[in-house]
């Protein structure tokens, strides 16, 4: 697989991710807020679309973390040979522009972290957590587009 075929592959997979999303924030929108109440009385139907929200929240930012970003340093020849922590590959990106901030994503980083773990004897971090997830996907698909336009003009 060539490396045009394997953006392709990504962007597609990508694609896959933020149109699931973007149906279950829809759906889930006139639930939000969620608050601690909410956790009792949501339907099995509920809990699967904030289940779809936070599953393919984490897979998306997983994706573009781990193989658009070093796909653009080496595409745009910024990456360095050897180890590179992570936060110097999102310092690289914020000053290319291609991220707003460096910052920006390791705080989507910790809400994808935070909303992974069950909190069933906390139900006021779960909600927060939730409702913290639901805004980031929102932040993220709008971040998923941005990427793309990118990445279409590194292409040519």
């Amino acid at each position: 697989m060539n490396k045009h075929e394997f953006i392709d592959s990504l962007i597609k997979i990508g694609d896959i991710h933020a149109m699931r999303i973007g149906l279950s924030l829809a759906e889930t929108k006139p639930l939000l807020p969620i608050k601690e109440e909410d956790l009792l009385i949501f339907s099995n139907d509920q809990f699967a679309q904030l289940e779809m929200i936070v599953n393919r929240f984490a897979k998306l930012q997983d994706m573009i973390g781990a193989k658009l970003f070093p796909f653009i340093l080496e595409f745009t020849q910024q990456e360095q040979t050897g180890f590179v922590p992570f936060r110097d590959i999102l310092d690289k990106l914020e000053k290319m522009e291609i991220l707003s901030s460096a910052q920006w994503w390791v705080d989507m980083r910790e809400i994808r972290n935070h909303v992974a773990h069950e909190y069933p004897d906390n139900p006021e971090l779960m909600c927060k957590n939730l409702n913290d997830a639901i805004i980031a996907a929102g932040e993220l698909l709008e971040y998923w587009t941005f990427l793309k336009g990118i990445i279409k003009r590194l292409e040519k």
